[in-house]
């Protein structure tokens, strides 16, 4: 069960699942293997109400999924990624971890989860992990995606987290 925060956040991503539209045009190079991992993800957090979350978080896209990782829809893709941050199952994750003690020192995760929200810049794996994505890509993934989270979350901070994020956030004019 997600919390408020959770769903009404799922339901701005849920479309990314459809697949989304966008992978028969403009994004048919990003990846899209549910079997193998590849959907949007690397979203997590908001365990709470929307205006519990002070804090957002913004990468530039997910990496490649570990060994062994499908999804079956956005539920499963929410709960793996708060497994993985849980459990500081990857060298990211355990920076993470240290980013969340930084801002929400002395709490437990789900205390800091409940007051951040992780999320991607763009939602799907680029064709190389950490490789280029198109500009128009990236506009039509912020503009269908992040923004509609960025206006749920208009009370937090918006942090990037890396170069990627941080020049997408500001070309969309954050």
């Amino acid at each position: 069960m997600h919390s408020e925060a959770g769903n009404r956040l799922l339901k701005v991503l849920r479309p990314a699942y459809g697949p989304c539209p966008h992978f028969f045009g403009l994004c048919k190079k990003m990846r899209w293997e549910p079997a193998n991992g590849h959907v949007p993800r690397g979203f997590s957090g908001a365990l709470g109400n929307i205006r519990d979350v002070k804090l957002v978080l913004v990468f530039a896209e997910p990496g490649d999924p570990l060994p062994g990782e499908s999804h079956k829809g956005i539920e499963s893709a929410m709960e793996c990624s708060l497994t993985y941050l849980r459990t500081g199952a990857t060298p990211f994750h355990k920076n993470l971890l240290r980013i969340l003690d930084f801002c929400f020192p002395g709490q437990s995760v789900d205390e800091q989860l409940r007051r951040t929200w992780c999320t991607n810049s763009v939602l799907c794996s680029a064709e190389q992990e950490s490789g280029p994505v198109p500009a128009a890509v990236e506009d039509v993934c912020m503009r269908t995606y992040l923004r509609a989270q960025l206006d749920l979350l208009e009370h937090a901070l918006i942090a990037a987290v890396g170069t990627k994020a941080q020049r997408r956030l500001t070309r969309e004019g954050f």
